[in-house]
């Protein structure tokens, strides 16, 4: 995908500019100075290995989230496995620095490309539940090509709602999580499969009698719907 004059590839769920990838990184020491959590083994994440690499590290993505005041994820290539990449996440909570475990043998495939042909649908136009439950939202991932489409090993099921008032304002902060997923199935030309659409279950079950809309994203594609669905509380 273009975003202006980037060249977006991605890393596990984050997209990222090629050009940052194509730098030459630092070492472990200098890109996390002031940020090493007390009590880590000699400033790097839990659980790294003989083979966590010690340079080539840069900031591959930064955002901030009602759990942290700063999140940077850290990437470097691989040196066991090469195209691949380690990643880890630095966060700035409360008490202060905390390094998450990495994830390592990450590729760098690009979403534009493995979603060629693919279109993200809602199952029907609205849906309805009872206040202080969980909607059950669904929508079709579809095959428009006339080729077949086979996932690659990041195209996980995981399928995020966000919900809107009648006026269109985004309620809640529309943060998720990556857990485990199933893989996509291998879809035919024309075929589709439905997806159940994980929604931020203490913005719907505060949510009032009345009418609201949905929109559903693929994380692991970045494909949304283009059209809102109706939710209808009673």
């Amino acid at each position: 995908m273009n975003v202006g004059s980037k060249q977006l590839v991605q890393l596990g769920p984050w997209e990222v500019d090629a050009k940052t990838l194509d730098a030459p990184g630092a070492a472990w020491n200098s890109v996390v100075p002031g940020r090493i959590p007390t009590g880590t083994n000699s400033g790097l994440p839990p659980k790294a290995g003989s083979d966590f690499p010690s340079a080539g590290w840069r900031v591959v993505g930064s955002a901030r989230e009602p759990w942290a005041e700063e999140v940077l994820i850290l990437g470097a290539p691989s040196v066991v496995a090469p195209g691949r990449w380690v990643l880890v996440q630095l966060a700035h909570l409360e008490d202060g620095w905390s390094l998450a475990a990495p994830l390592d043998g990450i590729p760098v495939p690009t979403r534009e490309s493995r979603r060629q042909g693919l279109r993200l649908h809602w199952d029907r136009e609205s849906f309805e539940c009872g206040r202080g439950s969980i909607p059950t939202l669904e929508v079709v991932l579809q095959n428009d090509a006339d080729i077949r489409w086979t996932p690659t090993e990041l195209d996980t099921e995981y399928v995020h709602g966000r919900i809107f008032d009648h006026e269109g304002r985004q309620l809640g902060s529309g943060w998720h999580s990556y857990g485990k997923s199933r893989l996509l199935p291998t879809l035919a030309p024309g075929e589709g499969t439905r997806l159940s659409v994980t929604c931020d279950e203490q913005v719907a079950q505060k949510l009032p009698q009345g009418s609201f809309q949905a929109v559903a994203y693929l994380s692991a594609m970045g494909l949304s719907t283009k059209t809102r669905a109706g939710l209808i509380v009673d």
